[in-house]
């Protein structure tokens, strides 16, 4: 199994709009990415993003850029502070079930490197799993049902 795991796109501070909607910024890192995603002709079978606006926008904007035929899922449990250990139980679950499958979740700080280290039993200090707005990193999951990184990338990198 694939794991994708990508940051939101930079978001409108909370002065600008409380809801936190993508910046210009923030909708053009998440088109270079998922255009990236889109060349090297990575397939995803589900898109999961949390609650918050930012993340549904860039799961979206993810989605259009990549072509893919299907709808993206809105998740509870992919906040910035929820607690990871649930949605790795979740995942390692999908990953013996659907061995050839592919996952994309959108998130947020410090969930998603809280997971990264779950998944990967490291135990890291903190800040060692960078994710920078739109950030993006793949996990794989072998036949031994443990998880590997694969590689990871920033919007800097792939424009």
């Amino acid at each position: 199994m694939k794991l994708y795991l990508m940051r939101h796109g930079e978001a409108v501070s909370d002065h600008v709009d409380p809801q936190r909607p993508l910046s210009e910024r923030g909708r053009a890192q998440t088109a270079s990415v998922a255009a990236y995603l889109r060349q090297t002709g990575i397939k995803l079978q589900e898109v999961w993003h949390s609650t918050e606006l930012r993340a549904k926008e860039t799961a979206e904007g993810l989605v259009r850029v990549m072509e893919l035929p299907l709808s993206c899922q809105e998740k509870k449990g992919l906040a910035p502070n929820d607690p990871a250990g649930p949605v790795a139980d979740l995942l390692q679950e999908y990953a013996i079930h659907h061995p050839d499958g592919s996952i994309m979740l959108v998130s947020h700080l410090p969930f998603l490197p809280n997971l990264v280290e779950i998944l990967l039993s490291t135990e890291t200090q903190r800040g060692s799993v960078r994710f920078g707005e739109a950030g993006t990193l793949c996990l794989g999951c072998g036949a031994d049902d443990t998880w590997s990184l694969d590689w990871a990338i920033e919007p800097e990198e792939v424009r």
